[in-house]
């Protein structure tokens, strides 16, 4: 079976057009299964109140899905985000009453020049997605958590996406911690199944480990795979619309995968639109592979609230 999965951004209530609803937190989960193929759409629930919602959206997904219903700060938000992301894969669905043509000098010189516009219609819009390759590298192998919580008689529940294959009985890391924790049992879409395979969305059973020692953003990894540190090095680049340098001392919201940590600038300075190598100092421990995608975001601001994206080194 294949599986995709698809942020859905600017219309909080379009997942719920599009498949049925699974978890619901700041981030809700929808679902749509054929025989051969699984589409998991990721709605930012909190957006635009939370920008960390979106990001998250974001770092779960392989592509996006963009409804506009106006053209918004809100609107103009998501596509920063989008650009600093890079995600070249994506799709754009406009509302009642808006064409195309109101866009495109909008998204003109980023990524979302290239999305396809699809008419806002379920079928085809599953229909589009059902003949598109919406996939990633798995890279090594790893589940990371975005739900966690205790089950009677089962114990220890954590949801995620797995990149390579996690089987039941594995041994991994629960990063960025040095606990050992083994599969008792996995679900897909509430059916029992030995392996979580590369993208699907996982129900996963451990033991050795409790739900007072997890935090969302940890990684289920096998040893040695995963860096941990409070301090990293990262090509970063400023998007063009921020309008303050960065130097050290500031402080930020840092973000990589699901961990949201503290962040202080230890060395390099740059200015709005500039690319250049940072050091970054961390409140806890963060669980990275060299070549993850950080963020940079100013949550207190009205607006405008991400700084840019870099790449650890």
């Amino acid at each position: 079976m294949k599986f995709k999965n698809i942020a859905i951004l600017g219309d909080n209530t379009f997942g719920g057009v599009l498949g049925k609803k699974g978890t619901e937190s700041d981030i809700t989960l929808y679902s749509y299964k054929e025989e051969s193929q699984a589409l998991s759409f990721v709605v930012p629930t909190e957006y635009p109140g939370k920008i960390q919602s979106m990001v998250y959206a974001i770092n779960m997904t392989d592509a996006a899905i963009v409804k506009v219903d106006a053209i918004s700060r809100t609107l103009g938000e998501i596509i920063v985000a989008l650009e600093c992301a890079n995600i070249k894969k994506g799709y754009i669905v406009m509302g009642e009453n808006l064409i195309k043509e109101q866009i495109l000098p909008i998204i003109k010189g980023t990524v979302l020049q290239n999305y396809k516009f699809i008419d806002n219609d379920r079928i085809a819009i599953i229909d589009t997605l059902s003949r598109e390759d919406i996939s990633s590298d798995p890279g090594n192998i790893k589940v990371q958590i975005d739900h966690f919580f205790d089950v009677k008689s089962v114990g220890t529940v954590i949801l995620g996406r797995a990149y390579g294959k996690a089987r039941k009985f594995d041994e991994f890391i629960m990063y960025p911690t040095d606990k050992k924790v083994n599969v008792k049992s996995i679900q897909i879409y509430d059916e029992d199944h030995d392996e979580a395979e590369n993208g699907s969305r996982a129900g996963i059973s451990l033991k050795g480990v409790s739900v007072a020692e997890l935090e969302r953003g940890y990684v289920l990894a096998k040893e040695g795979t995963m860096n941990v540190a409070r301090e990293i090095n990262v090509k970063f680049k400023i998007q063009k619309f921020w309008r303050y340098p960065i130097s050290a001392g500031g402080e930020y919201v840092f973000v990589c995968g699901l961990q949201q940590l503290r962040a202080i600038i230890k060395e390099g300075s740059l200015g709005s639109g500039e690319e250049g190598t940072i050091k970054i100092g961390l409140d806890w421990k963060l669980a990275y592979a060299p070549g993850d995608r950080i963020w940079l975001l100013r949550p207190d601001l009205p607006d405008n609230r991400v700084v840019g994206c870099g790449i650890i080194i």
